[in-house]
């Protein structure tokens, strides 16, 4: 890794660490990802941080996600928000979907 990329992991961590809310829309959490994955990790220790993913793949992106933040799939209960087919658990909200299907009332739904 050159400086600049270690200069703009450490910026995007800086705003991880600022925010209240994270909405990531179409990432996989593939484990060759690593870096992404790890600063997401390290911030889901702050049970006061939202997560909301948003990928048409929910059961595979799922998958990615527990076997990434040590969650059991089995701590994910199936809800349905803002007319979206969801999974959750605690911070974390899975959203069955493609980003065109989100317009601004279901986003702000899935926020609150």
């Amino acid at each position: 890794m050159c400086r600049e990329h270690l200069e703009t992991w450490y910026e995007c961590g800086q705003l991880i660490d600022d925010t209240s809310t994270i909405v990531i829309v179409g990432y996989s959490f593939n484990l060759a990802d690593e870096h992404l994955n790890d600063l997401l990790w390290k911030r889901r220790g702050a049970t006061n941080v939202r997560i909301v993913i948003v990928n048409p793949d929910k059961d595979g992106t799922s998958a990615n996600v527990c076997n990434i933040f040590g969650l059991a799939a089995d701590q994910l209960t199936d809800k349905a928000r803002a007319g979206l087919n969801c999974r959750e658990a605690r911070n974390l909200v899975f959203v069955n979907a493609k980003s065109e299907q989100l317009m601004s009332e279901s986003l702000e739904q899935l926020l609150s």
